[in-house]
């Protein structure tokens, strides 16, 4: 949870700013929690506030219109979100948090006025935009290249150790805040080819699952295995 003697600002994203710049944005910012599962981020709902987010890790996707949610990428803290509704008239994207997640709402005027005034803060947002991009040539590079289903599978499993709750020995545990229909999406399949995939890596003996949480049972196994 958020450490109330500490500043939002003394985050190493914001060390670029001046002192003066700080104080600007911790008199604005408000600080707010959402519970794990919760879609606590709609861009056409939230244009006129960048979220920051401190702790926790979180689904980012993009609607298409009647409802239909696709999901782009997962993000461990910290990150900002809503930048590029500054850029552009961006309203379709949402975020959903996979964890506990704590953040900091900075008004989108203010943030802009900093943006352009501090070079240096100019230049983190930038390198922050350019990750976005690479997880997202990663991804297209994972779905269109040479790579079979259960291959997909795998190395979203793998991603999500990376953001592992709990770890005990060996073992890590993952809470699914999300269906298999959500991953279904982020993987472009269906959620038989999920029920399968999953089958044949618990027949391995590399996971095992239930409702709502996943154990990677051997991470290094689930790696090197070769399921074609």
């Amino acid at each position: 949870m958020f450490n109330q003697d500490k500043n939002i600002t003394d985050h190493h994203l914001f060390g670029t700013l001046s002192k003066e710049e700080k104080n600007l944005f911790e008199n604005d910012l408000k600080k707010v929690s959402s519970p794990a599962g919760e879609c606590f981020f709609m861009d056409n709902k939230n244009l006129d506030h960048i979220y920051f987010i401190e702790q926790g890790s979180i689904l980012v996707g993009r609607n298409y219109g009647n409802q239909n949610k696709y999901a782009t990428h997962l993000y461990m803290q910290p990150m900002f979100l809503g930048i590029e509704s500054l850029l552009i008239s961006s309203n379709d994207e949402f975020a959903k948090s996979l964890t506990n997640i704590y953040y900091a709402r900075i008004n989108s005027t203010l943030f802009l006025d900093v943006l352009k005034k501090n070079v240096h803060f100019h230049d983190t947002i930038r390198k922050q935009i350019a990750y976005r991009l690479d997880c997202l040539e990663m991804k297209y590079n994972l779905l269109h290249g040479n790579v079979n289903f259960t291959d997909r599978l795998k190395h979203f499993f793998i991603e999500l150790a990376e953001l592992n709750d709990s770890k005990s020995n060996d073992e890590i545990l993952i809470n699914l805040h999300f269906t298999h229909f959500e991953i279904a999406q982020y993987l472009h399949s269906s959620r038989q080819s999920i029920s399968s995939g999953l089958s044949k890596m618990r027949k391995k003996g590399m996971i095992d699952y239930g409702r709502n949480w996943m154990k990677i049972i051997d991470l290094e196994k689930l790696k090197c295995w070769d399921s074609s």
